[in-house]
């Protein structure tokens, strides 16, 4: 299985380091890479996961915003009782543990 993961993202560039968007990408994927001063907000990133095959529409680089969102339409909101933190989770193929602190028993919100 894939996962694919949502979120939104803001950047601020106060120093004026970046040329273009692209060069900020870069630093974040270095950033990945190496560890570094990412900020996320978890309660905002959400998860799915997918059957991945080669034909699957994200595999190609013209594939639009609305199709990477059809496959989030199964997203349920949980709570964690332990942490209290958000969680997103798909209702069909996710487990039911906590994605921060691993507690087992996550709540249902409707």
């Amino acid at each position: 299985m894939a996962k694919i993961f949502m979120f939104t993202g803001y950047v601020v560039d106060v120093n004026e380091d970046f040329e273009s968007f692209q060069d900020y990408l870069d630093y974040i994927n270095d950033q990945i890479k190496y560890g570094g001063d990412i900020k996320v907000f978890p309660e905002d990133i959400k998860e799915t996961k997918v059957e991945w095959d080669d034909d699957i529409d994200l595999n190609y680089t013209d594939c639009s915003k609305e199709a990477y969102n059809s496959y989030f339409h199964k997203i349920g909101n949980y709570v964690c009782p332990n942490c209290k933190a958000l969680n997103f989770k798909d209702i069909e193929t996710q487990t039911n543990n906590c994605n921060f602190c691993g507690y087992e028993k996550l709540i249902y919100l409707e």
